[in-house]
Order: C-alpha cells, then structure tokens, then sequence
C-alpha cells in the first residue's frame, strides 16, 4: 500500500507505528474494573436521574454564555451538587449481578477456577 497524492510516492508502512502485541489479560481485567456494575433503579429513580441529567446539561450549557458580572464559583457549586445527588440516586439503586458472573463466581470460589 501506498500514499498517493504527495509529490512522489512514500511506502504506507513507513508512517505506521511498530506493531507491539499487547498483554490481552491485563486489557481485559483493565477493561472489567473500568466496567460500573449495572443497576436497576424504580421509575421514581429514573426519573429523578433524568431530571437531574437535564438539569446538569442546561448548568453546563449556560455557563457558555456567562456574562461578566456573575459568579463562576456559585455555578460550579451548584452543577458539583446536582453531580453529587445524582451520583448518590444511581449509588442507592440496587445492583444486578448477571448469571453468567454468579457462575462464575460461585467456579472460582467452590472450583478455584480463574475468572474469565
């Protein structure tokens, strides 16, 4: 493969870093702790998290347009406080645990076989 459209023709693999092959197991235990667990909240939740997300949305639009006479830091408060009750409705909805992760937790606890 080649690049074409400059002054001459230059090899594709020339501007392509080295390939590297990586550790895939640490990728993918990297990959699982980044993974937030999944949550089933009640409609009540729900809609207190969508209301809470519009209104995180219209703070951070506005403070685009901020004139020059207001307060940055009250803004920041209130968006940082939103944040943390939005935060905190989504931590108070109980956790689902899959089957295939109960599986395998119970393997790895009754069998001593490794996570996968």
């Amino acid at each position: 493969m080649t690049i074409v459209g400059l002054s001459n023709t230059l090899p594709a693999a020339r501007f392509l870093p080295s390939p590297s092959v990586p550790d895939l197991g640490l990728i993918v235990q990297a990959k699982r702790e980044l993974i937030p667990p999944k949550r089933r909240g009640s409609q009540s939740q729900g809609r207190a998290l969508e209301v809470l997300g519009h209104a995180i949305e219209y703070l951070v639009d506005s403070r685009l347009f901020l004139p020059e006479g207001t307060d940055p830091k009250s803004e920041a408060r209130a968006l940082q406080t939103l944040m943390c009750l939005s935060r905190t409705i989504f931590t108070e909805c109980p956790v689902v645990i899959s089957r295939r992760r109960r599986i395998l937790s119970w393997a790895q606890n009754h069998l001593r076989v490794p996570l996968s």
